[in-house]
């Protein structure tokens, strides 16, 4: 599904794995803990957590609707 609105229509899942990707490289830069936060809210609220934020978010990014997808990807691209 493609998000509409959106530079070159990208395709929601290669918005997800650019997402993934830039967090998994840049986890404590700025743009990837506002990704992790909008994702999975703040540190205080992500108790329970048994891995990483980044396997934390993967489950959870694919459940983002496409507004927040693509704000998002424009955040890290």
């Amino acid at each position: 599904m493609d998000v509409p609105g959106h530079d070159a229509d990208v395709p929601r899942d290669e918005m997800i794995a650019a997402i993934l990707d830039f967090v998994s490289r840049h986890p404590d830069s700025t743009a990837g803990l506002a990704v992790t936060r909008r994702i999975l809210g703040e540190p205080s609220q992500r108790q329970g957590l048994e891995d990483d934020a980044v396997a934390a978010l993967r489950r959870r990014i694919v459940e983002a609707d496409d507004g927040l997808l693509a704000s998002l990807y424009e955040i890290v691209r």
